[in-house]
């Protein structure tokens, strides 16, 4: 597809000036589509952030994911839903959608969209 673009896990998509934002530690493998079309498809995304101690995944049609990286590096120990860690789920769903409208001010509007619309 010509609207398609395939990053590595180090953030390089082929070409040699293309790279992932410096404030993001982690890239995941994956597609990128083009946002047209994307409500209309009926879109779905799983989005996550990850910093030196923390991964916080944001899944569209599931619970969300919250996870300390020093104890448990695997990320199977799911913290999203512990009232003490609602805190920093806050912090990085914000630096997560802020990162997004950064780079794309209309996904990052629909996804501000589903996030209040899964929390209500």
């Amino acid at each position: 597809m010509a609207d398609e673009q395939r990053w590595d896990a180090l953030g390089h998509n082929g070409s040699s000036t293309a790279r992932r934002p410096p404030s993001c530690t982690s890239v995941t493998s994956g597609t990128h589509r083009d946002f047209d079309g994307f409500e209309e498809d009926r879109g779905s995304a799983n989005l996550s952030i990850r910093t030196e101690t923390a991964r916080y995944v944001f899944r569209w049609n599931d619970e969300d994911e919250l996870f300390d990286l020093p104890t448990d590096p695997h990320e199977i120990v799911n913290l999203a839903d512990v009232p003490a860690r609602h805190n920093a789920v806050e912090e990085l769903r914000a630096a997560l959608v802020g990162e997004i409208e950064r780079t794309d001010a209309r996904f990052g509007a629909v996804v501000r969209s589903r996030m209040a619309a899964k929390a209500a």
